[in-house]
C-alpha cells in the first residue's frame, strides 16, 4: 500500500514538515514526492506522525478498496 503526498496533505501536514520527517528518518524526500512511499518502508519507524499517516491511508483503503 502506497502513501502519497496528497494523503499527508489531507491530514493538514505541511510539505516542510514532511521534508523534515524524511530527513530525520533518512528517506528520499524527492523520490517520495514524485513516486510515493510504500507503507512497508516506514511502518517500523517509531514516529507518531508516521503512525497517523499510515492509519489514515489504511482507513481510506478500507473505506474505498477500489481506489
Amino acid at each position: 500500500m502506497m502513501i502519497f503526498v496528497h494523503d499527508i496533505r489531507q491530514l493538514g501536514m505541511c510539505i516542510s514538515g514532511i521534508k523534515e520527517m524524511a530527513r530525520i528518518h533518512n528517506l528520499d524526500f524527492y523520490r517520495f514526492m514524485k513516486e510515493g512511499i510504500d507503507i512497508e518502508q516506514i511502518k517500523h519507524i517509531d514516529d507518531s506522525n508516521f503512525r497517523t499517516i499510515i492509519a489514515h491511508v489504511m482507513k481510506k483503503q478500507k473505506e474505498n478498496p477500489d481506489g
